[in-house]
């Protein structure tokens, strides 16, 4: 048996793999074996999935950052897989500020089994004041746009498979001896937070995970007329200009 869990990321994904795990433990667990790879500086993703199909009983996790732009989502043989498990979270922003808030702490998940450095790592996060960039939100949306590629080429070949969405995930959470969450309050740490309803608006104009659409180019361009979104780059441009001075 072949199953794997397909979604953008911060999304209770990995709490969905831990569940599917615990149903059939018999199951090598592949984990995040695309993004693994890259680590090892892999990026054939043809010869990646020749070598993950020779195993006959895995589940594996496929994130929408694994595929890169020469090549599509056919490219990891989707039809081959006996299960597939989306899982869509639907506040684009704080996803946002979960994505962002994981990478700047490197702190990606939270398990029962690692209680107390958990403990210390979030409670130092929920100290923080942090500005998420314009770059930041650019890079997650075309994540999402990845993700809908994904959806839309299962759907567009007749592929079978359940939905999970990132409040259905936390559920699982109750039939296994794993926590994914950290219980941060973003409106604390994330200091531009009153954005949220402007930047998820613009995303729910410009994407849909129920109707497969998006337009990534619209965000983008829109997205930068936001007050309180701060460039990376302008912001380096004027530290250029200041010590050039």
């Amino acid at each position: 048996m072949k199953i794997a869990v397909v979604s953008t990321g911060r999304s209770r994904c990995t709490l969905v793999a831990f569940y599917l795990h615990t149903l059939h433990n018999d199951l090598e667990f592949c984990r995040e074996f695309y993004t693994e790879a890259s680590w090892e500086n892999k990026h054939d993703l043809v010869s990646l999935t020749d070598e993950l199909m020779d195993k006959e009983n895995f589940i594996v996790k496929i994130m929408a950052l694994n595929l890169y732009e020469e090549y599509d989502p056919s490219v990891f043989k989707f039809e081959n897989y006996d299960e597939i498990h989306l899982v869509e979270r639907y506040d684009f922003f704080e996803q946002c500020c979960s994505w962002y808030t994981a990478r700047i702490n490197g702190v990606y998940h939270y398990r029962n089994d690692m209680e107390n450095r958990g403990e210390k790592e979030f409670g130092y996060i929920r100290k923080q004041q942090n500005k998420i960039k314009l770059e930041n939100i650019k890079e997650y949306a075309e994540y999402v746009d990845t993700y809908i590629r994904f959806k839309r080429y299962i759907l567009d070949n007749n592929l079978k498979f359940t939905l999970h969405t990132y409040e259905s995930a936390k559920e699982f959470d109750k039939k296994q001896s794993i926590s994914e969450d950290s219980n941060l309050n973003y409106s604390e740490i994330i200091t531009n937070y009153h954005l949220k309803d402007d930047i998820n608006a613009l995303f729910n104009e410009c994407f849909s995970y129920d109707n497969l659409t998006s337009d990534l180019e619209s965000f983008n361009k829109r997205v930068g007329d936001i007050k309180g979104l701060r460039s990376l780059q302008s912001f380096a441009d004027k530290m250029k200009e200041k010590w050039a001075k």
